[in-house]
């Protein structure tokens, strides 16, 4: 068919252009051919009239062709299309597998009934049956750039689980959720639970661009004077476990202190209840960050 179409092209530019000569010799002394008393300028105004009757009779005719020449048919063949590289698994590189899997779309099951068995293999060895578990959490996301805030802390540790690694997953309670959500006599709204954390600290930080304010947009307040003065950093409020619940814009004029960092407020009686993370300290009657807490907020604004 393609063979075809071309050699019907083929013979109309030939006949086409064949047209045009005809009309171009047609012309006073033929085509480009000067008389015996024609001028210089005479010469090259007959070449150009010449060379536009050509182009124009060959954009018309072609035109007219394409606008009426009709395909009588098509080369038609199966196919299918196939990832030729960069396959992507949807696995968990080093966390193990799914053993076996006993449930599937659509099944019911009934309370205690076995719906998979995990696998017993990690990237550092193979776990012993007594210890293989599920391992379940509800967590926040710190930091999109983690690795890098790893590598540049920590440069000769090894980071086997990239953005998921433990210490970029601060955790809610799994169970204070799930009451929340299963209370009838208050909308369950996973946002506003979170907002509603228990404050363990308040931490001012000289940062306006971290990732954590695009991921968790719903968790930044409104303050008029920052949004009329311009965002000079964040008050940010932690629970006892390093999760940023709450992130207060402030302006200029609302911050005192030059440091990068300041811890604002703690919340005693939170701090002598959940000690484990040790985020605050108290030295003498002064409360400050501790290591754990100076690394959690360095992290969260990298």
């Amino acid at each position: 068919m393609i063979a075809k179409l071309s050699a019907d092209l083929y013979r109309f530019v030939g006949a086409i252009t064949a047209r045009a000569r005809t009309i171009a010799a047609a012309l006073p002394w033929g085509l480009g051919q000067a008389g015996p008393t024609t001028s210089a300028s005479e010469s090259i105004r007959r070449h150009i009239l010449a060379g536009s009757i050509l182009v124009g009779v060959l954009v018309i005719g072609l035109g007219g062709w394409a606008s009426t020449a009709q395909i009588s048919g098509a080369l038609i063949a199966p196919g299918s299309i196939v990832v030729d590289t960069n396959v992507k698994k949807v696995q968990h590189p080093t966390g193990g597998v799914v053993g076996e899997v006993r449930a599937h779309d659509g099944d019911r099951v009934k309370a205690g009934e076995v719906i998979a068995t995990m696998g017993r293999t990690s990237n550092a060895e193979t776990i012993l049956k007594e210890r293989a578990h599920v391992h379940f959490e509800l967590n926040l996301l710190v930091n999109d750039n983690f690795a890098a805030w790893f590598k540049k802390t920590s440069p000769h540790e090894r980071n086997d689980h990239g953005e998921w690694n433990g210490q970029n997953l601060n955790g809610l309670d799994p169970r204070e959720i799930l009451l929340a959500e299963r209370n009838p006599a208050k909308p369950f709204d996973l946002p506003g639970f979170i907002r509603g954390q228990t404050e363990l600290c308040r931490v001012l930080v000289r940062a306006t661009n971290f990732p954590y304010l695009r991921r968790y947009p719903m968790l930044v307040l409104k303050n008029p004077t920052a949004a009329r003065e311009g965002i000079a950093g964040y008050e940010v409020a932690l629970n006892y476990n390093g999760v940023a619940f709450a992130l207060m814009p402030r302006a200029a004029s609302e911050i005192k202190s030059p440091a990068r960092i300041q811890l604002v407020s703690v919340n005693e009686t939170e701090a002598r209840a959940n000690p484990c993370r040790h985020l605050v300290v108290k030295r003498g009657s002064r409360w400050q960050l501790g290591n754990e807490g100076s690394r959690a907020v360095e992290l969260l604004t990298f």
